[in-house]
């Protein structure tokens, strides 16, 4: 389930769910949230995020990108550290999957930049959410003379991001289009994956 919030990670958890989507990478409630999926067992997945939604824009709509130095190497290094944090607090590894957070304070580019260097943050050995699904970056690069998008729009653009990032090292992905994702992504594995 995707919240932020540790009573209603627990609250899920007891009712049947088995994963913390937590779109603050754990930092809002901090160690509460990293108490909750310890205490649980459940997975835990933790993104990195530049600001809170209510202070942040879509990625094709910044009048100024987000400042970064190596956006690729800033984010790998949240992500690590807040890796660490849940490990310390008995998150147990296995447990433990990161979201670069693609579409949440970052530009267009700063978006493709990750997806094409999806590589380096494989280094910590934490398997690799992707969730490009839809995304208005997504709308903005695959129909690129369309000023707007809608999400229905953006499948094509979605399919071809979930190929590339499963080439890239992703292993789960967040999908809208299920069926047609699905497809894609079978296609691609059969081409990607490692021969037996």
């Amino acid at each position: 389930m995707d919240t932020t919030l540790p009573g209603v990670a627990r609250a899920a958890i007891d009712a049947g769910a088995d994963a913390i989507n937590d779109v603050s990478g754990a930092t809002e409630c901090g160690q509460r949230m990293l108490t909750v999926a310890a205490a649980t067992g459940a997975g835990l997945i933790l993104m990195h995020r530049l600001l809170p939604p209510e202070q942040d824009s879509f990625s094709d709509r910044y009048e100024r990108e987000p400042a970064y130095g190596d956006i690729v190497a800033e984010v790998r290094g949240v992500l690590l550290a807040r890796a660490a944090a849940a490990e310390d607090a008995g998150v147990a590894r296995g447990s433990i999957m990161l979201d670069p957070g693609l579409g949440f304070g970052k530009s267009v580019g700063q978006n493709l930049e990750l997806v094409r260097r999806s590589g380096e943050l494989l280094g910590g050995g934490y398997p690799l959410l992707s969730a490009t699904s839809r995304k208005s970056f997504v709308g903005r690069v695959s129909l690129p003379g369309v000023e707007q998008t809608s999400p229905e729009e953006r499948l094509p653009g979605s399919l071809a991001f979930s190929v590339l990032h499963l080439a890239a090292g992703a292993r789960v992905f967040r999908v809208h289009d299920t069926g047609a994702q699905r497809a894609a992504l079978d296609a691609a594995w059969a081409i990607v994956a490692p021969p037996r």
